[in-house]
């Protein structure tokens, strides 16, 4: 496996519907980073499913995309059988968390995986030039099978009120990412929610190859989004990547806000919404404060224990931040 020769690599977890989307572009707006959506699912979804890029493209007709796997793969027949080889055994499952976390050569398949991640990265690199790059994944198993593919990753843990996750999860979302047909992304009820709540968090928690860590609220994100990314800024800035945003957005999944923006300069944060207050009576969201206040103790104390592990690069700044804030058009909305 061969390292790749990026600035470094900005992995964000936490729970589905909790702002993942929105903090990637938030990212990409604000540093300059390439945002690459849920690249877990660039083999499933993107080479043989052929859904739609975020630039409104199918994953085979999407220049970035393509040219991206006619680095890795040469050709599409090669880059399916790969894909299968991959998904095979589903290895990629939360089940497999202590498997990835403890014995990442378990069977050579992660060995495999380690390979097809490092070199899918690297043909990202490539493109991207000298900016970071964002992957909301939000999958722990997923982000420490990269550990070591990246000299420098950062770690950002996105926690969403689960009073609000719990409403997001009932609601009928479409998924415009698959054409011709009505798609809805998932939904649970209040108990599958809570318990997953805390499997994805706790886990999230816990995954620490990362060179730095930080815990990201989404409520205040949405809030001030200065203060809450203050502590990336100085990485970016003094690695001396490209600050100015990437004129093309080609996440491979992840929330249809993606689909509403033709550059993430688009974005406009707005203050998060609450109607899981009206929408949700009185003993649900007493029930999903009760079952989360274990798990966001939890999330809050190991974090700040980590935070000090957040350090920023030597090397001298080439850039700065100049320009880095745009003017949008479009508001957030994390489902």
């Amino acid at each position: 496996m061969t390292q790749v020769n990026s600035p470094g690599l900005l992995q964000i977890t936490g729970h589905p519907r909790s702002g993942t989307t929105m903090l990637e572009i938030l990212l990409a707006q604000r540093f300059g980073g390439v945002a690459l959506g849920e690249a877990r699912f660039w083999f499933e979804r993107g080479i043989l499913d052929d859904q739609l890029c975020a630039c409104g493209q199918p994953f085979w007709s999407c220049s970035f995309w393509s040219g991206v796997v006619a680095d890795v793969y040469g050709s599409r027949r090669r880059a399916e059988t790969a894909a299968r080889l991959v998904l095979d055994g589903n290895w990629l499952a939360m089940w497999s968390f202590p498997r990835a976390r403890f014995q990442p050569s378990a069977g050579g398949h992660y060995s495999y995986l380690r390979s097809m991640m490092s070199d899918l990265l690297g043909a990202v690199a490539e493109r991207a030039g000298n900016r970071w790059i964002i992957d909301s994944s939000k999958d722990p198993v997923w982000f420490e099978l990269q550990a070591g593919i990246v000299e420098r990753t950062v770690m950002l843990h996105i926690v969403r009120d689960p009073r609000a996750v719990a409403h997001s999860n009932q609601k009928a979302v479409a998924r415009p990412e698959i054409a011709g047909e009505k798609v809805l992304m998932p939904q649970f009820g209040l108990m599958r929610t809570m318990r997953d709540y805390t499997i994805w968090n706790v886990t999230s928690a816990l995954t620490s190859r990362s060179s730095g860590h930080v815990l990201i609220q989404y409520e205040e994100l949405c809030q001030d989004v200065d203060a809450v990314l203050a502590p990336i800024a100085p990485l970016v800035e003094r690695s001396g990547a490209e600050t100015d945003v990437f004129p093309e957005y080609h996440s491979v999944s992840g929330n249809p806000l993606r689909f509403k923006l033709k550059s993430p300069a688009d974005l406009v944060v707005t203050p998060a919404k609450d109607e899981w207050r009206t929408d949700l009576d009185g003993g649900t969201r007493r029930i999903a404060q009760a079952l989360s206040a274990p798990t966001r103790a939890f999330v809050t104390t190991y974090s700040a224990l980590r935070r000090d592990r957040l350090t920023a690069p030597t090397r001298p700044s080439s850039s700065t931040a100049e320009g880095r804030a745009a003017v949008g058009n479009r508001s957030s909305d994390a489902a």
